[in-house]
């Protein structure tokens, strides 16, 4: 490095420092954050009710069949007797 070099101050130095835009910069960020948790906790929410769902459905499914059956069966031993 030569002497010049060393003498000279970068010029952001010498530039007034701007706090507010600092914080509101912070501020940004921790929101951008607090939405990011809120959309993976949505997120999380909706599979959560899909799966309850298809579960429902199937069940739904499953008594439907099951009083069919019974239906069938209450038939057939009906005309047996």
């Amino acid at each position: 490095m030569t002497d010049e070099n060393q003498n000279e101050v970068p010029e952001d130095v010498n530039e007034p420092v701007d706090e507010n835009a600092e914080v509101e910069a912070v501020e940004g960020e921790v929101e951008s954050a607090v939405q990011d948790s809120e959309l993976e906790v949505a997120l999380a929410e909706v599979a959560k009710l899909k799966d309850q769902m298809v579960r429902e459905q199937a069940e739904t499914q499953n008594i439907r069949k099951r009083v069919q059956r019974d239906v069938e069966n209450a038939r057939k031993f009906a005309l047996e007797k």
